[in-house]
């Protein structure tokens, strides 16, 4: 919860980016996600920019979507049968499930 709190505090949920195009957008994601601190400190000042802002937009809500899968480990009894595989986003399966 403390990261996702950091995170949204810079209020990257709140920015219009509607003029990026989406699959650029989700390529400065994917290379935000995945790169060193020091790879994006070496970019040039505009690709830098760019991939932090696309970080700051999308981590928030990458962070919550953690937060969940966490307290529904927390949460779910252990069992062998579990609904959703390991690698599959909890998420979608937290959504529809009664609040306990």
């Amino acid at each position: 919860m403390e990261r996702y709190e950091l995170l949204r505090a810079f209020g990257g949920h709140a920015w219009d980016l509607d003029a990026v195009p989406p699959g650029r957008f989700q390529a400065l994601v994917r290379f935000a996600k995945a790169a060193r601190a020091q790879t994006i400190s070496d970019l040039r000042g505009d690709r830098r920019l760019a991939t932090l802002v696309a970080f700051a937009a999308v981590m928030p809500q990458l962070a919550a979507g953690e937060a969940i899968e966490v307290f529904d480990l927390a949460l779910t009894p252990r069992s062998p049968r579990r609904r959703h595989s390991r690698g599959a986003p909890l998420l979608l399966h937290t959504l529809h499930r009664p609040v306990r």
